[in-house]
């Protein structure tokens, strides 16, 4: 996994050696995890330890842990090598506290990451295949009815179709990058519309409109959203859109489908991803959507389609 540490931060606060523990305790209550730093030395200050002495006290006569910095731009796991028994690191750029990198966090990711990765590909071949067999038979018929030309387009569309969603599925994560939209959606359409079966892909995306995000961390979530709104479709024949444009102050990527549409407790409790649901929809992925938007600094947000059905937006920043 190659998330950056940056990625995973939460707020932290620098102090110095001497500064009192009363401030400290207003860091601590501001929800900040709190770090001590004489010379290259950092060490953290653990709530229940500030707790045990006087407000008065600086932070010189406390005993402390000390921890090592990680830079914002190495990858988040590094703090789970062997022998970093820290619960909670520094971040660091260009030598400037950034924030704070909990390793328990760090664990829920790389699980999130892992469970993501395995959904998305167990749904993509149970979908993938039932559509490759029937590719199948229309060029056995092909080449038993002697057309050549349907036989030679069918085994070429699959070629394409097939190498295109292993590619997408053995990707690796990728550093953030400014990314064409127009050309990124043009690029998934062929295994999108694969993944959609007897269902329509409708993909809308103007030239320029352009986000900062891992590559790879776009197209799973684009893949996620279109398996999670073919699978809520009732009917052959319906409609999923998949719209790129641009806000002023970020990207959205809209996923519409003309289905049954989410109910209105299912819509909050998705808007919570922290907590489990039961519901059909969710089973795919929409945690996941959430947390890989969330980490490159956009958002998430499930609403009811204009017209009925369902809608899932995506927003994503212009730039790092």
């Amino acid at each position: 996994m190659s998330v950056r540490a940056r990625a995973l931060m939460e707020p932290a606060a620098e102090v110095s050696e001497r500064t009192p523990l009363g401030e400290v305790l207003s860091r601590l209550a501001a929800g900040k995890h709190v770090f001590a730093r004489s010379e290259r030395r950092w060490r953290v200050l653990e709530p229940r330890k500030v707790l045990c002495y006087p407000r008065t006290r600086q932070i010189v006569d406390l005993p402390g842990e000390v921890v090592n910095p990680v830079a914002a731009d190495s990858a988040a796991a590094a703090i789970l090598a062997p022998g970093g028994a820290s619960a909670v690191v520094p971040v660091v750029d260009d030598g400037q506290l950034v924030g704070a990198l909990r390793r328990e966090r760090v664990r829920d990711a790389l699980r999130l990451d892992v469970a993501s990765t395995a959904n998305i590909g167990t749904q993509v071949a149970r979908i993938f295949l039932h559509d490759v067999n029937n590719a199948l038979i229309v060029l056995r018929g092909g080449l038993e009815l002697g057309d050549e030309h349907v036989a030679l387009g069918m085994a070429e569309h699959l070629q394409r179709v097939t190498e295109q969603l292993q590619r997408l599925l053995t990707r690796q994560p990728s550093a953030p990058e400014q990314l064409d939209v127009a050309a990124l959606l043009d690029e998934l359409q062929p295994a999108l519309s694969a993944l959609c079966g007897h269902n329509t892909l409708r993909v809308r995306a103007p030239a320029g409109v352009t986000l900062y995000a891992s590559r790879a961390s776009v197209e799973r979530v684009i893949i996620n959203l279109v398996l999670n709104a073919n699978a809520a479709l009732l009917h052959s024949g319906s409609l999923i859109t998949v719209t790129a444009r641009d806000q002023g102050a970020c990207c959205e990527i809209v996923v519409d489908d003309d289905g049954p549409g989410f109910p209105d407790h299912v819509i909050a409790k998705l808007s919570r991803p922290d907590e489990p649901s039961d519901d059909a929809r969710h089973g795919i992925g929409l945690t996941s959507v959430h947390t890989a938007v969330s980490r490159c600094g956009g958002s998430f947000e499930l609403c009811p389609r204009p017209g009925g059905g369902a809608r899932v937006i995506t927003r994503w920043p212009h730039r790092g």
